[in-house]
């Protein structure tokens, strides 16, 4: 299957070449290993609320745009959308009044920002899933939308997204755990105190390790570290990669060799 861009009003013609060349170099990269990102429609637009929703996801985001506006894109997993395949790079600079004059990220912001959505529907699909709780979740986003779920629902969905990707597996669970560990015990005061800071806003007491339960609360933490690793993997950075990976070098290795096993991808 092929993959699909759309383009919206006010995404300038820079960040279109750099999302559509980012896709165009990875799949050269990965071959005939394709079959995850197969069919993904790419949407590159400047703000959330020039989307015109095709499906539950790109309601939500246009719907709430003021919600994910400090996001560089966005995607979700085909599962709780009802089947459709869609990831939306936003390629506006938010330093500037919107609408007064266009101006675009910086190239390498969008290219990251693409390898990153791309590295999320990676750990989603070569993650193992429990098959009841994706018949479940599938049913579930096939007929309800992403802001109606009742409590139920909202367990049955919070207990699949906890456990079914890459980043949920005990082998990267444990490698994350010890990096962040490992940098918190070796960093100066200042920099522990921000570190310190930073996962106290995820109710994450880092000074005494991080505990099983503190573990689950870090799902989405870890699927962000995931994603921003799998860019840097492909030779893309958007300034953080070398911090990234100084704070994260075990897990950054667990990537590589996720990437080296489903995708064929040497480093």
């Amino acid at each position: 299957m092929p993959i699909y861009f759309t383009s919206y009003e006010g995404s300038q013609q820079p960040s279109k070449n750099a999302v559509k060349a980012t896709v165009s170099e990875f799949l050269q990269k990965i071959k005939h290993n394709s079959k995850f990102i197969n069919g993904y429609t790419f949407y590159i637009i400047d703000n959330y609320n020039d989307l015109r929703p095709k499906s539950i996801f790109t309601s939500e985001l246009k719907n709430h745009s003021e919600k994910y506006k400090y996001t560089g894109g966005a995607s979700l997993c085909p599962e709780l959308n009802s089947g459709e395949k869609e990831i939306v790079i936003k390629t506006e600079e938010l330093d500037v009044p919107r609408k007064w004059f266009y101006n675009s990220k910086p190239t390498a912001y969008v290219e990251q920002a693409t390898m990153h959505e791309i590295g999320h529907m990676f750990d989603n699909y070569y993650g193992q899933k429990d098959n009841k709780l994706l018949k479940q979740v599938v049913q579930i986003g096939n007929n309800t939308k992403l802001d109606n779920y009742s409590p139920t629902q909202e367990k049955i969905i919070d207990k699949y997204y906890k456990n079914k990707d890459l980043s949920d597996s005990e082998e990267f669970k444990l490698a994350w755990k010890k990096d962040l560990e490992a940098y918190y015990a070796n960093v100066g005061f200042l920099e522990r105190y921000s570190f310190k800071n930073y996962y106290s806003a995820f109710d994450i007491d880092i000074t005494d390790g991080i505990n099983s339960e503190e573990m689950e609360k870090a799902d989405t933490l870890r699927s962000e570290d995931f994603a921003e690793l799998f860019g840097f993997a492909f030779g893309k950075d958007n300034g953080n990669k070398d911090r990234m990976l100084k704070i994260l070098p075990r897990t950054y290795s667990i990537v590589k060799n996720y990437i080296k096993k489903h995708l064929g991808v040497q480093f």
